[in-house]
């Protein structure tokens, strides 16, 4: 396979996303409650829990997700998004981003919060 090892042979837990771009994909979630994400627990083995992360197979398009009324709550500021890295070996990738360029879409992805709910007044960097 030209430019690279297949995405799936890290066998992670979602198929490999391998159709045509998606131009107008969305995703909502309302009125809900997500508690406890954290870096670090006192009292638990647990860690690196995030309330939302990026899909490591989508390798060139996220849909852009809205929330209104979403809370996180007892969660960490650094543990509301996790966005992982394109993975270099898609250069070339017969379902990736071409001969030359990195695949972005991990990094495209838009985050919208409606109401103000889930971000506070602060927001991570």
């Amino acid at each position: 396979m030209k430019g690279g090892a297949d995405p799936v042979e890290n066998h992670i837990s979602f198929d490999v996303v391998c159709n045509s771009p998606t131009v107008h994909g969305s995703s909502y979630f309302r009125n809900s409650q997500l508690s406890n994400f954290k870096q670090t627990y006192d009292d638990l083995k647990c860690q690196q829990n995030y309330a939302v992360k990026t899909n490591p197979a989508a390798d060139s398009f996220l849909c852009g997700t809205y929330l209104t009324g979403v809370t996180c709550d007892n969660c960490d500021l650094h543990s509301l998004f996790k966005f992982d890295n394109p993975n270099p070996g898609w250069i070339g990738w017969f379902g990736g981003c071409g001969d030359v360029l990195t695949c972005t879409g991990l990094k495209n992805f838009v985050f919208s919060d409606l109401t103000g709910s889930f971000f506070g007044k602060e927001v991570p960097t």
